[in-house]
């Protein structure tokens, strides 16, 4: 897969999300995880963004009532 697809991980600190989102980095996409503030800091700081450029996170404390306009920044609705 190309770098250039965008996948959305909400909750990427929690377990299954980081799973799948090691996963998809692995195979070459772009992921933008979401994470409440105060984890943020410590997911900028790990390893992990070091071995893959390509991930990257914005806070999102809540998802039934926080703004996704950060998250969603740049997102392409592909047709399937």
């Amino acid at each position: 897969m190309s770098s250039q697809h965008l996948i959305l991980v909400t909750g990427v600190s929690g377990f299954l999300a980081s799973h799948v989102t090691v996963e998809l980095l692995r195979k070459g996409f772009r992921v933008r995880g979401t994470a409440r503030r105060a984890r943020l800091e410590s997911l900028r700081a790990s390893k992990l963004v070091q071995m893959y450029p390509n991930l990257e996170f914005a806070q999102l404390d809540d998802i039934a009532s926080s703004d996704l306009t950060e998250a969603l920044q740049g997102y392409i609705n592909y047709r399937w």
